[in-house]
């Protein structure tokens, strides 16, 4: 089947490569153009030939693959996968590592990562799809799909599984706010977009039992800061650190 998808034509002749001969339905369902140097876009993918696609992806000719063990085991009960496709020369490598590590050490907190690879200038990660879910912001714009009981504990519930991010994996998210944080119908989050993760320190890990103090946010900042070139004044003012987020959350459900 043909799949003409409106993307940069650098993704586009990748993806129609790796779905050629396979039958599958093909959307975009994400797409951030904001930064012309590296636009990102979601797939979602599904179909009788979707698991088809990671055979595909591995035969190819690939570098910085990671996890550098991929698995698929428990994935008969998936519709589809979600593809996530952006330029690989903004550290998209170490989102898989920190993506990666929260998947091992807190299971079932955020969509599992299957593998992410380089080809050229293109990172492209394979992860599994969440069924049902909506975001944060769409919540709470508007909550009345959701019963009223699932969204009474949806701010303890999201407390809890950043608590386990910074505690039991040791990552910070880096750029936590309402679109990347989703919620199942049936009251689930999961916690998505790990492109400002940061990996912490034992020391600071450790700290974080008492909340996201200003040292741990600090570090973020300067990782941050570091590994995209910038000049920490540059970076907004708002910027979504994960206790900021996590106060305005506890006001967002007065």
């Amino acid at each position: 089947m043909s799949h003409r998808i409106p993307i940069p034509t650098q993704y586009a002749t990748l993806l129609k490569d790796l779905f050629r001969g396979l039958e599958l339905n093909v959307r975009v369902v994400h797409r951030n153009e904001t930064n012309r140097s590296n636009p990102k876009y979601g797939i979602h993918v599904t179909g009788p030939d979707w698991r088809k696609v990671i055979g595909a992806l591995m035969k190819k000719r690939w570098s910085h693959k990671h996890p550098v063990e991929h698995r698929m085991d428990g994935s008969e009960r998936w519709s589809g996968i979600f593809l996530k496709l952006q330029t690989s020369n903004f550290h998209p490598i170490e989102e898989d590592r920190c993506h990666a590590v929260v998947n091992r050490a807190c299971p079932g907190i955020s969509p599992r990562i299957i593998v992410g690879l380089t080809h050229g200038r293109v990172r492209i990660t394979a992860m599994e799809w969440m069924e049902n879910c909506t975001t944060l912001y769409e919540v709470l714009r508007d909550p009345t799909h959701i019963l009223d009981r699932i969204i009474a504990r949806l701010p303890y519930r999201i407390t809890a599984i950043v608590s386990h991010m910074w505690c039991r994996a040791g990552i910070a998210h880096g750029d936590l706010h309402e679109k990347n944080v989703l919620v199942s119908a049936q009251g689930s989050v999961y916690i998505v977009d790990f492109g400002f993760s940061v990996r912490l320190p034992h020391r600071m890990k450790n700290k974080l039992q008492n909340g996201f103090d200003d040292v741990c946010r600090e570090h973020v900042l300067q990782t941050i800061s570091d590994r995209f070139g910038l000049r920490i004044g540059v970076i907004p003012g708002d910027w979504n650190d994960d206790a900021s987020f996590l106060r305005r959350l506890s006001k967002s459900f007065v």
